[in-house]
Formats: structure tokens, C-alpha cells, sequence
């Protein structure tokens, strides 16, 4: 169950087609497993749905332990920083309520018809404030 401090959370199973020939789940897997969950963040907070979307611009990724095949996961997104056009995300993978890999994104608002970044309208903003979760308030919450 997820805490009041995430942004919500996701879960999942480690499947045959997410991992390498060891039984990892393999580097694409944990991304996309992020992406999917900033997506989740994103529609969450986005109130002009139809207008605007959102492009990743870097990812971050620190692994503190593995899932393996079979192993069952939730991923909880915290929201730690945003300006008037982009925010960071830190997505938590974790199994048993441990950390097992943390993937910070930062991303920027894009409008798709114009194919340049734009502004967060006010209703989004003050959304974005509402979840405001500066990183060094994460540490206290880090499981390892």
C-alpha cells in the first residue's frame, strides 16, 4: 500500500519476456517500467489532458539490488522538483517494500500541435504543488 508522501503506485510481476539469460529483469524492462509509471504520474496531474504531454529528457538509474524472474514489485513515484515547464520524478521499484532500483526522470511539458516545450497552465501548477516531494524528504523514506 502505498504511503501519503507517493504519488500512487504500480505493480507488477517480473515476466519471462523482461528478462536476460541470467533470469535479471534486463535495463529495458526497469525503464520501461518507469516510463510507465511517470506516464502514470503525468495523467494524474495533467489537467489540459488533450492539449499537452510531456518528453523525457534524462533518466537517472541507481540499482541498490535485482529482481529476478518471477518476483513481484511496486513502483511508487514521488514528485521532488518543477518549474514552470519541466519536473523530475523519482519512480521506486520495490519489492517487499525494499528499494531495488530508483529511476529519476526529468521531463518537460511539450505541446504536440505546436512541437515545442510549453508552460504548465496554472491549474497544473498549483496541482504540482499540492504533491511537492523535495528529495531530501525522500531519504528519510528510503528503505535499504
Amino acid at each position: 500500500m502505498p504511503d501519503r508522501t507517493s504519488l500512487g503506485s504500480i505493480v507488477g510481476t517480473v515476466s519471462a519476456d523482461m528478462v536476460d539469460d541470467r533470469g535479471h529483469m534486463n535495463f529495458l524492462a526497469y525503464q520501461a517500467e518507469a516510463d510507465r509509471a511517470t506516464a502514470n504520474f503525468w495523467e494524474s496531474v495533467n489537467v489540459e489532458i488533450d492539449a499537452l504531454t510531456f518528453v523525457t529528457l534524462e533518466t537517472h538509474v541507481c540499482y541498490f539490488s535485482e529482481l529476478l524472474y518471477g518476483d513481484s514489485y511496486e513502483i511508487r513515484s514521488f514528485l521532488v522538483a518543477y518549474d514552470k515547464k519541466r519536473f523530475i520524478v523519482s519512480d521506486w521499484i520495490e519489492r517487499h517494500s525494499v528499494l531495488v532500483c530508483r529511476v529519476d526522470v526529468l521531463a518537460i511539458c511539450f505541446d504536440p500541435h505546436s512541437r515545442r516545450a510549453a508552460a504548465f497552465s496554472e491549474k497544473t501548477r498549483a496541482q504540482l504543488q499540492t504533491l511537492l516531494q523535495p528529495m531530501h524528504t525522500l531519504l528519510t523514506l528510503n528503505r535499504l
